[in-house]
């Protein structure tokens, strides 16, 4: 048995832990006898290897059980850290450099171990040691260089990532970390170049098209990267991993479609693969289309029904679908298997915030960020600030790690934004909002010109002639309320109120307008996306819309006498709108379009719905802004139907007289719970996730005046908006 204990370390320590796991299994089948050491190590593996469940079940056998020897006290460090208990790994690592047979590997684990419990100083050192100890160990000239680029010492990070590629070329962390830090030094053409020249000495290999397209993403080429990883597809037919890797690449730059094309590539390679069938599950989820994804994932756990990440996706799927009490059990089923991980319990907070259990949210972002450094993040996002310094810096290093992909340091970037700005640091908030914006914008597709013109057809069509001629279109029910306006206007605040009335019902932003726009063209048999075609329409086509819009409301509620939609962007389908809803009621909501800019610049919004790629740069927000107030006064000028404008600013300050506008133009009597709005229980999931939980406020008004210095791209595009012609209730 010691053979082969050290024939299974040998293989494992020399970068080889598959071929480690091959032997341990084989030994365990044999029948022959299993020890304590040999079975933690057997758990090690399992659990790198992606074995979770049956790895943990073999370091809990064990993990209790005194190490003997140094080598097994470190192995055993090793377990701990996998079981994410730090302290007891930090514990046995440091009696063992503390005596006389400590090795590269020890003081690895150590820096590893500190990095883990947020030790930037402690873990160099550890790694510096295991460099010394083990100079001709590229894994630790890597790890090195991780914990300089946490420190931003990107110079000296990227010797050390050199000297790792000289003595392992092939050391993919390596490889990937090296061109990361090449971008941020604003080296990316040699960084390109080099591996450019790689690929052409070695035009058969797919792994180096491989890196090549990432380092092409990296560097804003999303069509380049996409071209080398079709051929690295073609190169390696029978591999899964360029196809997960373009699926990828369309999923973050937000093409959606093609990244379902691509899975769906893999899929037909192999079509049980536990990554793929995950991934187009994941994949139709974002899309909207929840009932398929929901068929993928139960096509995934009857092939491997033990798979962590199929149940995870699965309480996704539901929190998505608005499922969130089953969301909640499924999460808290995996929690009792794994108490222990961080995404679990940030998404089982999320799911709590959004019903509005802030208080338990908090105390799962707590947890989470333990493990997490992203987890603080949903903290702020549910207004529990860390108060702690020390995790404060902890958020801003991991803002600045280069290694760490951009979406994620974004993410923690609009995170720290918000934190500074409740701490009235409106300087320091604008400086990570403005990098997390610069970040997130790398990835956005978003062309201002592009979306004047769509505002300007719109215009042309719907004219007044246009809807005096289908005067009669539409189905005659006055159930679906519209409430549109810019994001952060207001919309989720009037929804609150509306919803708080026992005859309304809040329905959310809901996907259908934009759902009946897209597929408009193919009922018009037309070629061209909307609006153009709409001449065409008739009465049929209209009332089968609001047929297909009406059924999707029963489905929602049955009960209600009125139903709100809050979808923000449809102010721009409002013709459309009147003319399958004649009696609709729309609500339209005003704000001062600086404070609107700046609200919008402090979100992290998912461009899911294709339409808020304008909030990531304060130039395009003022292009939005102009159009939205030209698209509106020409809706008044032209409109059959009523639009109600209602002024946030005048909402804030006279809640009462506001609201009783809003609920006499709806058509229902006065109830005295719409002033409690915010102890309606409801779940909301829009950035107004935490205000909507609160009494009325006016903090948010002349927002902007914080950061006035700032705005100069705004201010050079943004025009005074035009006054539309409102017209008041009919007394009738």
């Amino acid at each position: 048995m010691d053979q082969v204990l050290n024939n299974v370390r040998s293989r494992y320590l020399a970068g080889e832990p598959t071929e480690a796991l091959a032997l341990c299994a084989e030994h365990v089948k044999s029948g022959a006898p299993v020890g304590p050491h040999l079975q933690l190590l057997h758990g090690i593996l399992q659990v790198l290897e992606g074995e979770s469940a049956e790895g943990e079940a073999n370091l809990r056998a064990v993990i209790q059980i005194p190490p003997a020897t140094t080598d097994w006290a470190s192995d055993l460090a090793l377990g701990h850290f996998l079981t994410r208990d730090f302290q007891a790994s930090k514990a046995l690592l440091e009696e063992i450099v503390a005596g006389p047979d400590a090795d590269g590997v020890a003081y690895g684990r150590l820096g590893a171990t500190f990095l883990a419990l947020d030790d930037q100083a402690a873990a160099k050192e550890a790694y510096r040691e295991a460099v010394r100890r083990e100079p001709g160990r590229a894994e630790w000239h890597h790890n090195l260089a991780v914990a300089l680029v946490r420190e931003q010492h990107l110079e000296e990070a990227l010797e050390n990532l050199d000297a790792a590629l000289r003595l392992k070329p092939d050391l993919s962390a390596a490889q990937a970390s090296r061109q990361r830090v090449l971008i941020s030094l604003e080296r990316a053409e040699e960084a390109v170049a080099q591996m450019e020249e790689q690929v052409r000495k070695s035009p058969e290999d797919a792994g180096l098209r491989l890196h090549l397209a990432r380092l092409l993403e990296l560097d804003q080429r999303p069509q380049e990267a996409a071209g080398q990883l079709r051929e690295a597809s073609k190169l390696d037919e029978e591999s899964l991993a360029p196809y997960l890797e373009v699926a990828g690449l369309f999923q973050r730059w937000g093409m959606r479609p093609q990244a379902l094309k691509a899975l769906k590539r893999a899929e037909s390679k192999d079509p049980e693969a536990l990554p793929v069938l995950d991934a187009v599950a994941k994949a139709q989820n974002e899309m909207g289309h929840h009932k398929a994804a929901m068929a993928t994932v139960e096509k995934g756990l009857e092939l491997h029904p033990d798979a962590r990440q199929l149940k995870f996706t699965r309480a996704l799927i539901y929190n998505e679908s608005d499922d969130f009490d089953t969301a909640e059990k499924e999460l808290r089923a995996l929690l009792e298997v794994y108490p222990g991980d961080g995404a679990l319990l940030s998404t089982l907070g999320l799911t709590l915030m959004w019903v509005g259990r802030i208080d338990e949210a908090i105390e799962c972002f707590e947890q989470a960020a333990k493990i997490n450094p992203m987890a603080l993040a949903h903290m702020v996002t549910a207004r529990a600030l860390p108060e702690d310094p020390a995790a404060v810096e902890r958020m801003e290093r991991f803002a600045a790690n280069t290694l760490l992909p951009d979406d994620v340091r974004a993410a923690m970037g609009f995170a720290l934004a918000e934190l500074w700005q409740k701490r009235k640091d409106y300087d320091k908030a604008f400086t990570h909002v403005n990098e997390a914006n610069r970040l997130a914008h790398k990835t956005i597709v978003y062309d201002h010109k592009t979306f004047s013109q769509q505002v300007a057809a719109i215009m042309k069509i719907f004219s007044a002639d246009f809807f005096e001629a289908r005067k009669d279109f539409g189905d005659p029910s006055e159930r679906p309320v519209f409430v549109c306006g810019m994001p952060r206007s207001g919309t989720t605040l009037v929804e609150q109120i509306l919803s708080s009335h026992p005859e309304i019902h809040g329905a959310g932003e809901l996907p259908l307008m934009p759902t009946i726009v897209r597929l408009m063209p193919r009922a018009l048999q037309v070629n061209k996306p909307y609006p153009i075609g709409m001449r065409r329409i008739n009465n049929a086509i209209a009332k089968g819309a609001a047929k297909y819009y009406l059924g999707n409301l029963d489905l929602i509620d049955k009960d209600a006498r009125f139903v709100v939609d809050k979808m923000p962007h449809n102010f721009l389908y409002l013709g459309l709108i009147a003319l399958m809803f004649p009696n609709a009621k729309i609500i339209h909501l005003q704000r001062d379009p600086r404070d609107v800019a700046v609200s919008n610049y402090f979100q992290n919004f998912k461009t899911r719905h294709g339409m808020l790629g304008y909030a990531f740069d304060l130039a395009d927000m003022g292009h939005h802004l102009n159009d939205h107030a030209r698209l509106m006064a020409h809706w008044h000028e032209v409109l059959p139907v009523e639009i109600y404008e209602c002024n946030y600013e005048e909402l804030v300050q006279d809640q009462a007289r506001k609201t009783a506008e809003l609920l006499q133009f709806v058509g229902v009597d006065w109830d005295e719970d719409v002033l409690a709005f915010h102890k309606t229980e409801r779940a909301v999931r829009t950035a107004s996730v935490w205000q909507v939980r609160q009494p009325m406020y006016q903090t948010s008004a002349q927002k902007w005046r914080r950061y006035e210095q700032f705005l100069g791209p705004l201010d050079e595009v943004l025009l005074e908006p035009p006054a539309p012609q409102v017209r008041t209730q009919s007394s009738g």
